[in-house]
Order: structure tokens, then C-alpha cells, then sequence
């Protein structure tokens, strides 16, 4: 009975300590089929431009390392690909074209939380200026829609405005996601606003760089109202 006893404790002890960790390897894209290609016929330059950016953009990887707590959000940094330097003859490596969904993906940005304290943030260049912006926790709408990812059975959520809508798995509890899209009852696998689409292609459960997680620290900490209303200030001008 002892022994029993013994092997109980263990195995509850066990149960309490274990947590969901890993690495969630993302892909995102964007969806183009609807949007007019760059064609000869366009006249306006600045619209033939915009076009050309849109239908030159390419997917990228995005990762997410976490575990019960934490949790670290970034994009695959920018290829950088060889040139030819016709001044002198020499090859020299130019960074990449501007790739638009390595932007709406997060681009140089960082988005970190800890849930035990309450902390999500995202460290990026406002303006040129390092700053951090801490988010709000958002309010979500749950239904029951479901579909499966990777084989585990996803349920929808969708933002107060409905332009956000995550998919996420309640049987990998904690609360993460990819660029700050979080806070729900489990993983997200999926997300989407508009044309833009991140989407899970792995999780390694037994990944642990969660444990060289460092909290970005550098630059000024901003509220997330203060942030957008510096935006919409930038904007007006213009």
C-alpha cells in the first residue's frame, strides 16, 4: 500500500509540473488571385508600382518558441543575395527586394510575452527609434466552428471589429501566438486579417530554445493607445 502510495505521488507530481513547451514554424502568405497584375495598360505609376510590390511578394517562415509562461515571436531575417558590382568588377552581397509579407509578417519586429505578469509586448522601429509597445489583452469572440491543423481540432475566434480571425487548440493549453495574436484558450494555429494568412507547418514539442529566451529590452516602453494614436498622427499629415 506504501508502494502505492509512493507511485500516486509521483505521477501527480509528475502531472503538475509538466508543461507545453516547443516551436511553431509558420508560414505566412498572402493571397493575390483577386488583385489585378502590373500591366502595360496602367498609367498611373504609383499604382503600377503598389501592384508590383503586391504580386512580388513571396511567403515566409515565422517562428514562435514558448512554453506555459513565455513566449518569443519572430520572422526568418532578410535573405540577403549576391550582386554583381559593375563599377569594379567584384561581387557583392545586396540585401533582398522589399517583400511585403516579410512586413505584414513582422518583419525585424520581436513580440515576447510572459503571462506570468501579465506582459506582452513587441519591440520594433517606430519612426526610426527603437521603442517597445505594450499590448492590451484582446477581447475575443469564441464559436464553436472547428476544422483541424496538423491534427489537432481548432476552434475559431474572431476580434470585437470581426477583421482578425484565429484558429487555435484548446489541447495545447497556453495562451500563445504568432505576432502577438494571443490570449485565447489555447495555441493559435492560424490566423488571418484581410489577405494576410500565417498558418502552422510544424510544432516540435520537444524543442527547448525556449530556455535561451532573453525579453527584449532595449528602446522606450509605449502604451498600445499611445502607439496607434502616434500612427494616426503620422498619417494625417502626409
Amino acid at each position: 500500500m506504501k508502494n502505492l502510495l509512493y507511485i500516486l505521488l509521483f505521477l501527480t507530481s509528475g502531472a503538475i509540473v509538466s508543461q507545453t513547451k516547443g516551436k511553431v514554424t509558420y508560414l505566412a502568405t498572402m493571397n493575390k488571385d483577386s488583385i489585378k497584375k502590373p500591366t502595360e495598360d496602367i498609367k498611373d505609376q504609383a499604382k503600377y508600382d503598389a501592384l508590383q510590390l503586391i504580386h512580388g511578394s513571396h511567403p515566409v517562415e515565422a517562428y514562435l518558441v514558448f512554453n506555459d509562461s513565455i513566449a518569443l515571436y519572430s520572422v526568418e531575417p532578410k535573405i540577403e543575395i549576391p550582386g554583381w558590382n559593375t563599377t569594379d568588377g567584384q561581387i557583392t552581397i545586396s540585401k533582398a527586394n522589399l517583400n511585403l509579407t516579410w512586413i505584414f509578417a513582422g518583419g525585424e519586429s520581436l513580440y515576447y510575452t510572459d503571462w506570468s505578469r501579465d506582459w506582452n509586448i513587441s519591440q520594433k522601429d517606430v519612426y526610426f527609434e527603437r521603442k517597445r509597445i505594450k499590448y492590451e489583452e484582446k477581447p475575443w469572440e469564441l464559436t464553436k466552428e472547428t476544422k483541424e491543423i496538423l491534427g489537432y481540432v481548432c476552434y475559431k475566434a474572431v476580434s470585437e471589429d470581426s477583421k482578425l480571425e484565429a484558429w487555435y487548440a484548446p489541447e495545447l493549453n497556453v495562451k500563445h501566438g504568432p505576432q502577438g495574436i494571443n490570449g485565447l484558450p489555447g495555441l493559435v494555429l492560424e490566423a488571418k486579417r484581410n489577405r494576410f494568412l500565417i498558418k502552422a507547418t510544424n510544432i516540435d514539442l520537444e524543442n527547448n530554445e525556449y530556455e535561451i529566451i532573453e525579453e527584449p529590452v532595449e528602446g522606450e516602453l509605449m502604451q498600445e493607445a499611445e502607439y496607434r494614436k502616434l500612427g494616426k498622427a503620422i498619417f494625417s499629415k502626409e
